[in-house]
């Protein structure tokens, strides 16, 4: 497996990390079209959508971050988000 926190800078670069970032957007327009009255009632609405989401989203959003995460390790942790 690759090692993210050695090449293309850090692990959180949402170049690298496309799937926490494409997921996570999805989740939070679901969770902030209403209002929540506490932390609990956000956490159940967070589990609720994610409950919800499709499977094929989350497919996809590792199939891009493979290929880039590729790109990085051939540009040995150089810029590589213009082949994108």
């Amino acid at each position: 497996m690759f090692n993210t926190r050695l090449i293309c800078g850090h692990r959180t670069h949402p170049t690298i990390n496309l799937v926490e970032y494409c997921v996570w957007s999805i989740l939070q327009e679901k969770v902030y079209r209403t209002r929540f009255a506490n932390i609990d009632e956000l956490k159940c609405k967070l589990l609720r959508e994610w409950a919800k989401l499709d499977h094929e989203i989350i497919a996809s959003a590792i199939r891009q971050w493979r290929r880039r995460l590729r790109a990085c390790e051939t540009a040995d942790g150089g810029h590589f988000e213009q082949a994108f």
